[in-house]
């Protein structure tokens, strides 16, 4: 992003019942579960969104990536553990616009943008695999 760009940040989210049976698209940014294991396709308003970054992360913290395809088909091996895993995908346009933003003492005002970054995740739960890996510890802080 150049300097004096200015962008309007869009997070989008849902969960399925399972990472495999598809879903109907609805999301500006949309991620699909293809039918097949490990299978998604990354949809932008309605297109197929081709060479995009897509994550895969398990509730552990164990984390894959991968670029969709022609097709905009992404794929991952197997997963391999039970419980919660999200894929992530993140996609900018340029693309001018506004939009108007409350304040705290009630009064609005106009915000405007040159670009939007859309966020997506999709959560689903895996049934199948082996037993999860133990989440990561949380950090902790010390006080003075």
């Amino acid at each position: 992003m150049n300097i004096g760009t200015r962008a309007r940040l869009i997070m989008l989210a849902r969960h399925a019942a399972s990472g495999v049976e598809p879903i109907t698209e609805h999301l500006e940014l949309d991620i699909i579960p293809t039918g097949d294991p490990g299978g998604f396709r990354v949809m932008f308003e309605g297109e197929a969104l081709i060479d995009a970054k897509i994550r895969l992360t398990h509730q552990s913290g164990w984390n894959m990536h991968r670029v969709s395809d022609q097709d905009s088909i992404v794929r991952f091996p197997a997963l391999p553990w039970e419980r919660l895993y999200m894929v992530y995908a993140k996609h900018r346009v340029e693309r001018k616009g506004s939009r108007e933003r409350t304040l705290a003492d009630g009064s609005t005002e106009m915000i405007e943008h040159d670009q939007r970054e859309l966020i997506t995740t999709l959560s689903f739960p895996n049934t199948e695999g082996t037993a999860s890996l133990a989440a990561p510890l949380a950090s902790q802080s010390y006080d003075d």
